[in-house]
């Protein structure tokens, strides 16, 4: 964690940390915290690890079907070959990587090694994608009013 004090322009050794940490929580809306906040509550205390295999299984266990419809509409506009191969590549992969959470990952976990975890997977499954729909609300209403998702900033004197 980067204290106040850190935030001086050559605290980050050029790696632009100093913008993240200062100015992306001010400007983020809930939503889109709430996504990381959740992430971070799971994965910083062994006690919920059951919760973050769940959450972490979310989109592992959901990207292929939207990726194959998002294939389909791109198709259609003509990529290009390249472009073509490149995404038929990635929904192949993502298909590979859904099936190795569902039986590896999951079932490893619920059926042999921790099955009293199962109530912190569905949980973090829930609240995964609860928190993911109210961001996905969030961004594609401000899109359609035609207005920045992120919260107005104002510099505050001392800050």
């Amino acid at each position: 964690m980067v204290s106040t004090t850190d935030l001086r322009p050559e605290a980050d050794g050029g790696s632009g940390s100093r913008f993240l940490v200062r100015r992306t929580p001010r400007r983020g809306s809930a939503e889109a915290l709430a996504t990381v906040n959740v992430m971070s509550l799971f994965g910083l205390h062994r006690a919920w690890r059951g919760a973050l295999v769940g959450h972490f299984a979310v989109p592992e266990t959901t990207s292929s079907p939207a990726r194959d419809a998002w294939l389909g509409r791109c198709a259609a506009r003509g990529p290009g070959p390249p472009a073509q191969h490149f995404y038929d590549e990635h929904v192949e992969a993502d298909a590979v990587h859904e099936q190795v959470v569902r039986r590896d990952v999951l079932g490893g976990l619920l059926l042999e090694d921790e099955p009293q975890l199962a109530p912190d997977v569905a949980f973090a499954i829930q609240a995964t994608t609860h928190l993911e729909d109210r961001l996905a609300e969030a961004l594609l209403s401000a899109w359609r009013e035609e207005r920045t998702a992120l919260r107005a900033w104002e510099r505050r004197r001392g800050a």
